[in-house]
């Protein structure tokens, strides 16, 4: 990820300059290593297969039928959460996300992700019963949790990976999650396929526990479960300043 967090590389550049780097692993698809360049290699194959930009197609095929009214791609540029009321982030600007936008470009909100989340637990939509499958299928087993991105979700048993979601078990149940991290913002979207039940937690600041801990206390209490979840520090220093607007 280092090739697009402190460069200011094309979406090109950056898949030209992967033919370059070793892989890790040596053998594509048998490890799990965290990356965001892969999602970053989407955005050229949809809109060449398509025939629409990458913006459309998204817009078309997942946000419209989703209804997800708030959401959208960054377009040009940085996004500055100070343009956002809601929050109050000290004028904190993500790095440069157009190259990556298939990982980190979306900008959404709490009830639009709830609603893609409810289509993981209830779909409508019948290509969603697809992609469901897909994405509860383990490819891969993470025999080694990065402690940086698991941060607050060591309660989380045996992790591995699916396609584009993680996937680990929960008192013996099934949990497939997915955790956002970049300036400025925590995100922790999860759901038990198994109790229909699924939740999002949101933060306005990066690599945070707080969500992963709130996720498990959720979880804990609508199964009756005692929480696994261990606070590290004060939750105020944790969770930064917000504003709630009405």
């Amino acid at each position: 990820d280092l090739l697009w967090y402190f460069s200011d590389y094309s979406t090109n550049q950056l898949l030209t300059s992967i033919k370059t780097q070793d892989l890790i692993p040596k053998t594509f698809g048998t490890d799990f290593n965290y990356n965001n360049l892969m999602y970053a290699a989407l955005e050229p194959i949809i809109e060449d297969m398509s025939d629409l930009s990458f913006s459309e197609y998204m817009q078309q095929k997942i946000f419209s039928p989703v209804g997800l009214l708030e959401t959208r791609l960054i377009e040009n540029g940085a996004f500055r959460f100070s343009d956002n009321a809601a929050f109050d982030c000290n004028d904190t600007v993500l790095k440069r996300l157009m190259s990556i936008k298939g990982a980190s470009g979306i900008i959404s909100n709490l009830d639009d992700m709830t609603k893609y989340l409810m289509q993981y637990l209830n779909p409508k939509d019948p290509d969603f019963h697809k992609i469901i499958e897909t994405v509860q299928h383990r490819n891969v087993d993470i025999n080694a949790p990065n402690p940086i991105i698991f941060n607050g979700l060591e309660w989380i048993e045996n992790p591995g990976y699916g396609l584009g979601w993680f996937i680990g078990a929960f008192h013996g149940s099934k949990i497939v999650f997915v955790m956002g991290l970049i300036d400025g913002y925590t995100s922790l979207m999860a759901f038990l396929p198994e109790h229909k039940i699924g939740a999002v937690v949101l933060t306005n600041l990066n690599l945070s526990p707080i969500p992963g801990q709130i996720m498990n206390k959720v979880f804990s209490t609508v199964l009756g479960h005692e929480s696994k979840a261990i606070w590290k520090s004060d939750p105020k220093e944790e969770t930064g300043n917000h504003n709630l607007s009405g």
